[in-house]
């Protein structure tokens, strides 16, 4: 990721939160081979990513009136999802070799 074009972006999570985001990165970092390659990822590269690859544009954002409805429609939208086709679906421009590695199960 060229770092020149992001913005810091302070963001208040909780502490069950920061623990979720703590322990996606140790899994990622845990279960990769080393290699010269690998970039280092962090809390916000997975923040990051989840903002990329979330389709916002097909999430019904009416009514919603609180950060709770807010998370009853995402839990929502994702359990719908989960029954059709993979989530890359909505990275149109994705590399065809990266797009395989993620084809969730």
């Amino acid at each position: 990721m060229d770092n020149s074009k992001l913005v810091k972006l302070n963001i208040p999570v909780s502490v069950d939160q920061l623990e979720v985001l703590s322990k996606a990165v140790a899994k990622v970092t845990a279960t990769r081979a080393s290699s010269s390659d690998n970039e280092r990822i962090t809390k916000a590269s997975i923040v990051r990513a989840l903002i990329s690859c979330f389709p916002f544009d097909k999430l019904d954002c009416s009514h919603i009136h609180n950060e709770g409805d807010l998370i009853q429609r995402v839990s929502a939208f994702f359990s719908q999802e989960a029954h059709e086709e993979p989530i890359y679906r909505y990275e149109k421009e994705r590399k065809p070799e990266i797009r395989s590695k993620i084809l969730l199960p």
